[in-house]
């Protein structure tokens, strides 16, 4: 038996994933790069308001202790070029910081606008018109979210920059990835 193959002895002759051995019984589970991807079923608009509306399906749930960063890419559009939008993230308990910003076009010439958040349910900032109306407008962001002790449920929400209404098109996807 000894003429036919080499003793196997993990990570000299046989492969580890992620550090572990291949050796012995059971079931090595490899995680996935990502931990949710959603995506926006139908459009979603704002009332003629500055009041965030919840973006259906973008939602994912949180662990204690841990940093997810998240990004989402989609269209936008407005009944109005001079309004904009923003996003924010709604969380379902306290958390250690939210860091979050998002860009899209503003004119036709290439020049761009966003906006930011850093608090559970605040756009602190937020993008000043599309280059045409009722025109679906590329948008992308990106974000990190640092849990604390607790548990919870972060909420991506789209709110107009004025009292006009602009929509969230199906489409949107959310992409998080727990990386601590």
């Amino acid at each position: 038996l000894d003429a036919k193959q080499a003793t196997l002895v993990s990570a000299t002759n046989i492969k580890t994933v992620n550090g572990s051995s291949l050796l012995g019984s059971g079931d090595l589970t490899v995680a996935a790069s990502y931990n949710t991807v959603a995506t926006l079923a139908s459009n979603q608009a704002t009332g003629a308001n500055t009041t965030p509306v919840t973006l259906t399906g973008l939602v994912w749930t949180y662990a204690a202790n841990s940093i997810y960063f998240f990004r989402w890419i989609g269209a936008v559009q407005s009944a109005a070029a001079t309004t904009g939008c923003g996003f924010q993230l709604d969380v379902s308990s306290a958390v250690t910081q939210i860091a979050m910003g998002f860009t899209h076009q503003l004119a036709n010439t290439g020049t761009l606008t966003g906006g930011s958040s850093t608090a559970d349910n605040v756009s602190l900032g937020v993008s000043s018109g599309v280059p045409t109306l009722n025109v679906s407008v590329p948008i992308s962001g990106s974000g990190m979210l640092r849990t604390g002790a607790n548990v919870g449920t972060a909420q991506l929400m789209y709110r107009s920059e004025t009292t006009a209404v602009t929509t969230a098109m199906a489409g949107m996807t959310l992409v998080v990835e727990k990386v601590a």
